[in-house]
């Protein structure tokens, strides 16, 4: 049976983006070795090569005191030992000696590479030295102490020849025809060894040794690449392995993948998400478009079961929720649509001071008796655009303030009296957009998560964290309510790195006005918490 399932499509770029996000430190660091590398290698004293080859080979003269009468052959057993012998510390003794240098007999060995050929009789001697003339001269010493050594090794064998034939001939007794035959015999031989006054050592030195135009090292541009290919790798090795380690979603994908609820808009970085045109609250330029897609896309998700309350949260502080809020309903007023928000963030309140209203009375004191509901909403006026969108006449954006402080907030957003404070809504206006505070902090949103018909969770690109988003999904899983509708990514980087606005605003049980991590605002619409 075919399967009909698409195939999966490898997202080259989900692998490039840590590597990109940290190009900067990559950079840096390939940089910084690349040039230690190069000036390391730079310093070093230059040094030179220069070598010479020996060619081994039978002595001529080896007939004369071998016993079998025949010069033999050499092979690679004797062409190797013959380089053992020439990497011994004896010769590189009679090297210094032969040479007359400072050089210790210990430096001369480890300046020279011996190796033999096993297919021919010759032997490579390459020496090193800081100056072309002193390499030359250390291969060409090593090449003449050698040939000088087998000469001398085969006069002492001639010598040792003669002295045990003249040996022999002293001690032939006798006047019969052996006697005499052998007598002749010895005396030819002695008479042949005496004839030698240059004996062959077979070994001859071939391609002399030559002083060298280029020194073989340093060479820091070599180095300098082989630096480079290797800081470069171990930088993109090491970006990919902080990602691993990295415990924050540094994408919109990954946010994605962490929630698996679908991406509902992207929030571009913005600097100022929240601006004021003439004390009224308006689009930024940037956000208008992502902010309809919202819309829109909340409109297909809730096309065959209508919402009116939905909920907007995420799982810490400074993840740009308000913010959110404030420009979906700027956007669904965009639309026609008769929204009204409820501030009820009720630790931190901000989302009023967004929409340019002014702190009073508002939820919490409507919940318990001090105003009437109607006293407590507040209709907001919009910066109209410049080509509004043809729109209902009856559009409105209102807001229900957060009010007075609440001693037990999870209480009251738990009410019965909250319940028909959001059922009144709904029934009053086309939709009701609670911002609630965070999950993880505080237990207050979970109390009214039974009364949106949707939620939308918020996460912040660079801040949100696998631990946290883990958190958020085992706590929807086990609370009663909160369908998820999607997810809106805050703060994805439309340039290089994370950057971001500083939202600056911590949870807990007491009160005070938000933070917005030492940026200086000029009104309370734009302060982003």
């Amino acid at each position: 049976m075919k399967d009909d399932r698409p195939e999966a499509v490898v997202d080259v770029w989900e692998y490039l983006r840590p590597i990109w996000a940290r190009k900067w430190w990559v950079l840096g660091f390939v940089i910084l070795v690349t040039v230690a590398a190069y000036n390391y290698e730079a310093a070093k004293p230059k040094v030179f090569q220069s070598s010479t080859k020996v060619f081994l080979q039978p002595s001529s003269d080896a007939p004369l005191f071998s016993q079998t009468g025949s010069g033999g052959s050499t092979s690679v057993k004797t062409t190797e030992n013959q380089a053992e012998l020439l990497r011994s510390t004896q010769v590189a003794a009679a090297v210094k000696k032969r040479m007359g240098t400072p050089l210790s007999a210990g430096a001369l060995r480890a300046s020279v590479v011996i190796t033999s050929d096993n297919s021919t009789d010759f032997l490579a001697i390459q020496a090193s030295g800081r100056t072309p003339q002193l390499a030359a001269s250390i291969a060409n010493a090593y090449a003449q102490e050698f040939v000088a050594a087998r000469t001398q090794s085969v006069r002492d064998q001639l010598d040792q020849a003669r002295q045990e034939a003249t040996g022999q001939l002293a001690a032939i007794h006798g006047s019969d025809d052996t006697a005499t035959g052998l007598r002749n015999t010895l005396r030819t031989k002695i008479s042949q060894l005496k004839a030698v006054t240059q004996p062959d050592g077979g070994a001859q030195q071939v391609d002399v040794a030559i002083p060298s135009g280029g020194a073989v090292s340093p060479r820091p541009r070599k180095t300098a690449t082989f630096a480079f290919v290797l800081a470069l790798l171990a930088g993109l090795l090491g970006a990919l392995g902080l990602e691993q380690f990295n415990r924050k979603a540094t994408s919109q994908e990954a946010l994605e993948d962490l929630f698996d609820f679908p991406v509902l808009a992207s929030i571009p970085n913005v600097g100022n998400p929240a601006p004021v045109v003439d004390g009224k609250p308006a689009f930024s330029a940037e956000l208008r478009e992502p902010m309809r897609m919202l819309r829109v896309n909340l409109s297909l998700q809730t096309f065959e079961e209508p919402m009116k309350t939905i909920l907007v949260t995420s799982a810490v502080q400074s993840e740009g929720k308000s913010t959110v809020v404030r420009n979906l309903a700027l956007a669904m007023y965009e639309a026609g649509v008769r929204i009204v928000v409820v501030e009820a963030d009720l630790r931190r309140p901000s989302l009023a001071a967004r929409l340019g209203v002014e702190p009073g009375k508002g939820l919490t004191d409507v919940i318990a008796g001090d105003i009437t509901l109607d006293d407590a909403l507040v209709n907001v006026e919009i910066a109209e655009p410049e080509v509004p969108e043809p729109a209902r006449a009856d559009r409105r954006l209102t807001i229900l303030p957060g009010g007075s402080a609440a001693s037990n907030p999870s209480a009251l957003l738990g009410s019965a009296e909250m319940r028909r404070l959001v059922d009144t809504l709904a029934d009053r206006f086309d939709m009701v957009v609670i911002d609630s505070p965070p999950l993880l902090p505080v237990s207050d949103t979970l109390a009214l998560l039974p009364l949106a018909s949707g939620m939308i969770l918020v996460g912040r690109v660079g801040l949100t964290t696998r631990d946290s988003i883990h958190r958020v999904k085992t706590l929807l899983e086990r609370s009663p309510g909160g369908r998820v509708l999607g997810i809106v990514a805050d703060d994805v980087p439309t340039g290089n790195g994370y950057g971001g606005y500083g939202y600056g605003y911590g949870y807990g049980y007491g009160y005070g006005a938000a933070s917005t991590n030492g940026r200086e605002t000029k009104d309370p619409a734009v302060e982003v918490g």
